[in-house]
Parts: C-alpha cells; structure tokens; sequence
C-alpha cells in the first residue's frame, strides 16, 4: 500500500518497542509516534513528524497514543501528554498546507484534542470504544475520522487538492450537498407557491420567513462552489471472504503460535508476493508482451476492482459512490454475506493472477464489464449498460421489490451531470 505513516498505538507496543523497531527495520514501514519517549534518556524510539508532498502541497503528519503509567513502566518507555505534545508539534508545523493527527486517544479525546489544539486540518483516529463514525466528525474546522480495528473496515477521505492550504476551506461533506440542494429547492417552491396566489400581508411575512431559512442554505451552496465540491467520504466492509495476502499468510503459519518469540529463530526467508493487475495507466504504458498477462491462464478478461478506474475515471467514480450500488452489502446480514447467492449481486469478485477476493459493493465492473483488457481490442467494457444486465440481479429476489429501468438507471448512473 506505500503508506505515507504509520501511528504507533497501543496494541501495536504491547509486546515491547524492539520488536517493532525490528519490523520497522525488515519492512521499512514508515512508524511515527510524537509521545512515546525512552525512559532512559528520554529519546524518541520513532519520528515523531513526518512530511509527505501530496501534489504541490506539503502534508505534516504526527501520531498520539494514551499512557497506562504502569504498563508504560514496564516496557521501559515514558508516554507523554497528547495535548501538550500535539501544540507543539502544531507549532512546528506552521510551514505546512496541512497537518494530519493519527490518534490512538479514544473518541471522545479525539474531539477533546480537536477543541483544544487549532491547526490540526484531519485527525483519523482509533483507541478506546472503537466507534466507527460513517461519516466525518466536524470540530470547528477540524474533520475526524474513524475506523474499525484489525483491518475489518477500510475508509477513504476523497479531497479535492485545492483544500490544503493556510485558509483550510472546509465545507461540508460533498454527498450532503444534494439534501442542501432539496431542501433549497423545496423552500423556492413553496415562495412561488406562495407569490401565485397574489400579494397579501400573510403572503409576505412567509415569504420572508422562507427567504430566511433559504439564505444560510444558499450561503452553503456558494462556499462548496468556491471550495471545489467539498469531500467525498466512504467505508468498505472487509469481510472473512477477502482472501488474507499470501505473503503475510505464509509468514504467519512460519512464526507459529508465538509469533513473538519465534520471529527471532527464523532463518531470512524471500517470499513471492502475488502479483496484482495492473492499473489502465500501467497498462498503457507496458509493452506487448506484458499485454498477454492481463487476463487469467485460461484467457479471460478479470475484473480489477473499482480503486482501479478511480484512477482515471475520477468524475465517474465520485458520482457512484454516492449510489446504492457502492454500498449494496451493507445491508447484508452475516448469514447472508456468506452465501453465495446474495454475493452474486451484492458484491463483485476480483481475481488476481494469483488468489482472489470479494468487493464488498457492486463495482464498476459488474455493470461496464471486466477491466484488465481495458485497453486490449476486446470491446469488453461498455458504457452504456444494457437492461439485461440491470435485470440479472434486479428481477424480483426480494419480496415488494420493483425495478423501472428507464428511471432507475439514470438514478444510478455514473456518468450523469451533477
């Protein structure tokens, strides 16, 4: 995944600071922690700020996790103050477009951090409760994020580039802006309503009481145009049908049991990765000979996943995840994201050339066609989506369900105009 940092939290030192500075040492994972210090010598065991370039733009990230004095004391580190410790790396940060707090602090001291620190843009956080938050949490002009643990869920935060900056313009999350829109709509309806039975006293003063709710709606509507659309926000399900990477798989069944205490005993071991398919853009540029390995060993095109026409179908991709389809097993009960019968709809396979897993929605592919022959003269991939396709999955499987397809796709289609 190429992460640009990793927060060091409690769970991750709970079998000591050795053990994770050899891993970071064997995978070069980039750890950072601003508030864990060496109780001998008071000396950072990992950076406690990272710079990235994202763009022309340049990103500050930290890292804070909670102190527990007394197990603290026994992995011989000292945990300082998170408060303390993030104004001052916020001071230190000035220079930058933006600055990214990893927190493993808990909810409620993530919204505590947020009132108490200024500076800080994002804070993605962690730690006690593990709530899960759908949708950003907004602190002043702080925007927090939260996830499940153990990698049981993956959140994606889609910024538009000119939101970095010294000015922050934070407006609202941009799958909001069409409720914003409605309920403009709706009150400009009712003004007309109102101006077509004739002018009266009574008309007026409910113009005026309309025209006073409609402005901070419009007011809204005008700072996400000037601020480029806002964000675009998601969640995907990890389900126990996504297939564990082999490598970590295999590395795993080697460490036993104890991972911890047999990880020292084993001999350097090299293990293949699998390899992955290619992006479009990759596609492009490889020669005719890596062309031939788009397609699984029996010559049928794959489907790559909908992270893949991100790439390039940016537009596209932010208008679908707005739809159902981008969340079609959510709904889903455990018994059922185990049969096979309602993954057929609910989600979309993805092969590699080695192994395979699920997407957890119903992806580009399973409605334009498979993508690792993109680019090939195969004409798999199809804009227009026929109504047999709609139809394969949307032909009554569930009681009192309907299906219009003239109204219903251009409720979902990717390409619509906003």
């Amino acid at each position: 995944m190429n992460p640009a940092a990793v927060g060091v939290g409690r769970k991750d030192i709970v079998k000591g600071i050795k053990l994770l500075k050899d891993i970071e040492k064997d995978s070069g994972l980039p750890f950072i922690s601003s508030n864990i210090t060496m109780a001998v010598g008071s000396t950072h065991p990992f950076p406690s700020l990272r710079r990235v370039k994202w763009g022309e733009n340049e990103v500050a990230i930290f890292s804070l996790t909670r102190s527990m004095p007394n197990f603290d004391a026994t992995l011989g580190i000292n945990v300082l103050d998170p408060v303390d410790t993030a104004k001052k790396v916020v001071d230190l940060t000035k220079d930058a477009d933006m600055v990214i707090c990893l927190s493993d602090l808990g909810f409620k001291d993530d919204h505590a951090l947020a009132r108490e620190v200024k500076g800080i843009n994002i804070i993605i956080g962690m730690g006690e409760g593990q709530r899960i938050l759908s949708s950003p949490s907004r602190v002043e002009e702080t925007l927090i994020l939260r996830c499940a643990d153990r990698g049981r869920q993956l959140g994606v935060l889609d910024l538009p580039p000119n939101m970095a900056g010294k000015g922050w313009p934070l407006a609202v999350e941009a799958s909001k802006v069409v409720n914003l829109r409605e309920r403009l709509n709706t009150i400009t309806r009712r003004i007309a309503s109102i101006e077509a039975r004739g002018e009266s006293s009574k008309g007026r003063a409910e113009i005026a009481k309309l025209q006073k709710l409609a402005a901070p709606l419009e007011e809204s509507i005008r700072e996400i145009s000037k601020n480029g659309g806002g964000y675009n926000h998601s969640i995907t399900v990890l389900s126990s049908q996504t297939k564990d990477d082999l490598y970590v798989e295999e590395t795993l069944k080697d460490l036993g049991p104890d991972p911890a205490k047999n990880r020292q005993k084993l001999p350097q071991k090299r293990v293949s990765r699998p390899i992955r398919p290619p992006t479009p853009q990759q596609a492009r540029r490889s020669s005719a000979s890596s062309t031939k390995a788009s397609a699984l060993p029996d010559g049928e095109p794959y489907n790559t996943g909908a992270m893949s026409c991100r790439r390039c179908h940016t537009d596209a991709y932010r208008s679908w995840i707005r739809t159902g389809h981008s969340r079609a097993s959510l709904n889903l009960s455990n018994e059922q994201k185990r049969d096979p019968n309602c993954l057929s709809c609910h989600a979309t396979k993805l092969s590699f050339i080695k192994g395979g897993a699920i997407e957890n929605l119903v992806g580009c592919e399973a409605c334009h066609g498979k993508g690792s022959k993109h680019n090939a003269a195969d004409g798999n991939i199809k804009r227009k989506v026929a109504e047999v396709v709609c139809a394969s999955c949307h032909k009554g499987y569930h009681e009192n369900s309907s299906f219009d397809f003239d109204k219903d796709y251009e409720a979902i289609r990717c390409d619509r105009a906003e």
